[in-house]
């Protein structure tokens, strides 16, 4: 039975991959919707849509065990089938390699989303209580108009878990996401008489660089980082010091610190250079001793036969939208490498595990 439950589980995530479904692609964003809803035609669903800042449609879909629509889920699954680019178009097309899947979203999260959509299938009309299905097409870009959507439109859980990649790891936490922009201007003037009062590059670069020791770069440790990634000016002569310039501040902050607090530190090095939010995505966290998540690394104990690990992700995920409206969630998911990377891919061996562990998990689920 389990065989050819993870034979099913591969042959849908390598029809997933098959369609590049990037931001590019609106029509192939359907396309992967589309097939995921011909894997659950006895399913009560709901579909979902909001325009992009370019007009295109952005769609989700949430399925649920209930003929209606519940006021709020005991549990939501949640995935993604969109992916970034392919460092080559060959990405879309899946491979094996010994226990391993290759592939453009194999990891990140085509598979993960695969193994959601065959367990809720299996085993959601079973359960007693209201169970969901949320499936994506705009993570990789924030999750605004599919998740956080969702969220808007009144989509409730008592606890969610998305399927990113974590290696069977629990993610009870990730960074939030604050790009900061830097902007100077004065009135030039001559390279023979610079000063730091003219130049209006030397002004930016200067808040970019302090900020940047003020909350260093990645190393490994749990904290707010800060990387400077654009510096501009429209000069190009080189005999004339820039009046103006342009710079930017990517801040991955953690749930401890305070975001307006963050900005507020790095406007304080020079007031002379404007200091504006250009985007922003929350930070998640739920804690440990959540009752949800204390079953959760229980039954992964059961299934694998080792102690839960618990997983600081870096970067951001949807589930952020929905525990920064007061759900339980974690980022949950199967094993591999090579995320965003040419060689990306899943551990295959990890699809069972990942699919025994949820079965059991939501069988031990009380109302």
């Amino acid at each position: 039975m389990q065989n050819q439950r993870n034979k099913k589980i591969l042959d849908l995530t390598r029809r997933l991959i098959r369609i590049s479904s990037t931001k590019e692609k609106p029509d192939a964003l359907h396309r992967v919707l589309n097939l995921a809803k011909k894997e659950l035609p006895n399913y009560s669903y709901q579909e979902f849509s909001r325009k992009d800042q370019k007009g295109e449609l952005i769609p989700s879909i949430l399925f649920f065990n209930k003929q209606n629509r519940p006021d709020k889920f005991r549990i939501l699954l949640h995935g993604h089938l969109d992916v970034v680019l392919a460092q080559d178009k060959k990405q879309f097309i899946p491979f094996l390699k010994g226990s391993r899947l290759y592939g453009r979203g194999a990891l990140d999260m085509k598979s993960g989303a695969a193994i959601l959509i065959s367990v809720f299938k299996d085993l959601a009309k079973e359960l007693p209580y209201p169970i969901g299905l949320s499936l994506t097409t705009d993570e990789e870009i924030g999750g605004l108009n599919g998740a956080k959507y969702q969220v808007e439109r009144g989509v409730k859980a008592d606890f969610v878990i998305s399927g990113e990649p974590t290696n069977l790891k629990i993610g009870n936490r990730h960074k939030g996401l604050l790009t900061l922009e830097l902007s100077a201007n004065t009135q030039g003037g001559h390279t023979a008489y610079d000063g730091e009062d003219k130049n209006a590059l030397f002004q930016v670069l200067r808040v970019q660089l302090l900020a940047a020791q003020m909350y260093p770069g990645p190393d490994g440790i749990w904290r707010t980082t800060c990387s400077p990634t654009i510096i501009t000016t429209t000069n190009r002569a080189n005999n004339i010091v820039p009046a103006d310039a342009m710079g930017r501040l990517s801040i991955r902050w953690i749930p401890q610190d305070d975001p307006n607090m963050i900005q507020n530190n790095i406007a304080k090095i020079d007031k002379r250079v404007l200091v504006k939010r250009f985007s922003f995505g929350e930070a998640h966290f739920t804690s440990s001793r959540h009752p949800d998540v204390i079953l959760l690394s229980k039954t992964v104990k059961l299934v694998t036969k080792k102690p839960a690990l618990f997983f600081a992700l870096p970067h951001g995920s949807d589930v952020q939208h929905w525990t920064n409206a007061d759900a339980g969630g974690v980022d949950f998911g199967i094993c591999g490498a090579g995320l965003h990377a040419e060689h990306e891919y899943a551990e295959i061996e990890s699809f069972r595990q990942y699919a025994d562990i949820l079965e059991a998990f939501l069988r031990s689920i009380h109302l």
